[in-house]
């Protein structure tokens, strides 16, 4: 077969078929290995009781939720309303979803790679999406809610690529509806259309401005308004909270520089959704995937950073030296776009504290490392391909191999307290104790319970007012008896404290002793490497035995 043959449609085509299928394989593998987390879980408050949101409708007597936080909508909800309705709640209808969320999303931003950049490029910023252990983790588990983010704009990207083609108008509409939707989902989707708006100007402004007429430019506006109406309906009726979101403004630190490095060389995993091993039990491989990566990570003597960063800053610093051309065109605007989305997002309080944050920036590096390699192919034009390949391929590995890393620690070590995989057990032990009120002392604990409840567990939301609220001299330890001594009323937390700081579970221990209760354990959770995750307590009279250590 000639290698040119390689290049033909179909044979594209099928390869990137091949990628998604990896994608999703590989993701697929990771879902038994991380407890629900409490972003992931955000959005079931809107649609499993006790209902909590900030905005519903009532349609035939039914509540709908229209805003589950200031900052995120509820279009994930109602989807999951329907999964739900068919699938009940539990780790697999929850991720399954969102993965092939992610692996549609995987495609689609391969129709606009191949549309933009051509079949080569399009294929290596395609695998190294795939393998970024960031992009993937972050995508099955939606930590941050990124998932619909991502698909929302990877839809979009096509359609405004073929409206600038063909000039029709429906597909403008439909992209810019598409991204009213994102809006609505989080608002932090205003950061993607900044720095992608940004580079599309900085370095496509002749193309760009062939659009701007008044006549295109109010119907882009009508329909990501339409795509929005729900949140700028809550954000005109009410202007008071709706400022909140995303924790307002502050100025930024240098930790949000530390975390784009992390989430650039891979690393940001490590620490954050799997356990450190110095303070983690060891495991014990169960499957043969599970010894193959075991394995694998030690052969290659365990990577906790990839290549992309160094790759994106070799592909940056070539720029000057390339002929002009559309490579070099698409590396100024991904250095733009992803630039300008990152500053925009450093303002605000909690924007690029986390990885899923800085995520939403992707795909930009793949598009500046996939061009930049491309470009460099392209001076030995007969060896084009081989070249581009040749440049990609280490990059490409060390993006799998720390994928493989992350797999291969959460089997030996488990993830972090708010992934922890206890959470099954502890949602099964709660379900079969039937207690009268349960309360969450901890952050990331709600959540979870909720879902896996598949809300029949009786989950009271009010516990920091419970316990910060002021007490009258008169009657004063009554009243605390009243507060925390009801029979069936539970406590919540994580065992370990010294990562967990909790003014909840200490301003109940001086409650609790005021009152000469004594906090009873009633049980401890485990994890599968037989952590003990959450403890459980109950308050009672002092002379009843059972005190936690």
């Amino acid at each position: 077969m000639r290698f040119c043959a390689l290049w033909r449609p179909k044979a594209v085509v099928g390869a990137a078929i091949l990628l998604c299928a990896v994608f999703f394989a590989v993701g697929y593998a990771f879902i038994p290995q991380v407890g629900v987390q409490e972003d992931e879980a955000q959005f079931v408050t809107g649609i499993l009781p006790p209902l909590v949101g900030r905005r519903f409708v009532q349609i035939g007597g039914e509540l709908y939720p229209l805003m589950i936080a200031t900052y995120a909508g509820a279009l994930k909800a109602l989807a999951y309303l329907g999964i739900f309705s068919i699938w009940p709640p539990d780790t697999l209808s929850l991720r399954i979803p969102m993965l092939l969320a992610g692996t549609a999303t995987v495609y689609l931003f391969f129709v606009f790679f191949r549309a933009a950049m051509g079949g080569l490029a399009a294929l290596i910023a395609t695998a190294l999406l795939v393998f970024d252990p960031l992009f993937l983790t972050l995508t099955v588990l939606d930590s941050g809610i990124v998932t619909v983010q991502h698909l929302l704009m990877a839809a979009a990207l096509p359609l405004f690529l073929r409206y600038h083609r063909t000039r029709r108008k429906a597909l403008l509409a439909a992209a810019c509806f598409l991204c009213g939707l994102a809006l609505w989902d989080k608002t932090t989707f205003v950061w993607l259309i900044a720095g992608w708006g940004a580079g599309l100007a900085a370095v496509y402004w002749r193309e760009l401005r062939t659009h701007l007429n008044l006549g295109r430019l109010l119907l882009a506006l009508l329909c990501v308004l339409l795509g929005a109406l729900p949140m700028v309906y809550y954000t005109l009726t009410e202007r008071a909270t709706a400022g909140q979101g995303m924790g307002g403004f502050a100025a930024p630190t240098k930790q949000k520089a530390i975390i784009l490095m992390k989430t650039l060389d891979g690393s940001s995993p490590f620490g954050f959704l799997v356990r450190n091993p110095d303070l983690a039990a060891l495991g014990t491989p169960q499957t043969g995937i599970e010894r193959a990566s075991v394995w694998l990570a030690g052969a290659v003597r365990h990577p906790w950073h990839h290549w992309l960063f160094w790759a994106a800053l070799v592909s940056c610093l070539l720029i000057p030296f390339l002929r002009p051309g559309p490579e070099r065109r698409i590396m100024l605007f991904s250095v733009a776009a992803f630039t300008t989305g990152w500053l925009v997002m450093l303002p605000f309080a909690m924007g690029g504290e986390g990885s899923h944050h800085v995520i939403l920036l992707w795909p930009l590096p793949q598009m500046l490392v996939a061009s930049a390699a491309v470009a460099l192919g392209a001076l030995i034009p007969r060896l084009r391909a081989v070249v581009a390949f040749g440049l990609a391929a280490p990059v490409v590995l060390s993006c799998a191999l720390v994928a493989n890393e992350c797999y291969a620690q959460l089997v030996l070590f488990g993830p972090t307290d708010h992934w922890s995989d206890a959470v099954n057990p502890l949602a099964g032990w709660l379900r079969k104790a039937r207690p009268a009120d349960i309360y969450s002392l901890d952050w990331g604990i709600e959540g979870p319970l909720r879902c896996l409840g598949q809300g029949a567990l009786p989950l009271r939301k009010d516990v920091a007012d419970t316990l910060s609220q002021p007490i009258p001299p008169a009657g004063r330890r009554e009243t605390i008896r009243a507060m925390l001594a009801p029979p069936g009323r539970l406590f919540v937390f994580y065992t370990d404290r010294s990562r967990h700081a909790n003014t909840n579970l200490e301003r109940l221990r001086t409650l609790g002793s005021e009152a000469g209760l004594r906090e009873e354990c009633v049980t401890q959770i485990r994890d599968r490497n037989l952590r003990s995750i959450y403890t459980v307590v109950r308050y009672a009279d002092s002379e009843t035995p059972g005190r936690c250590q």
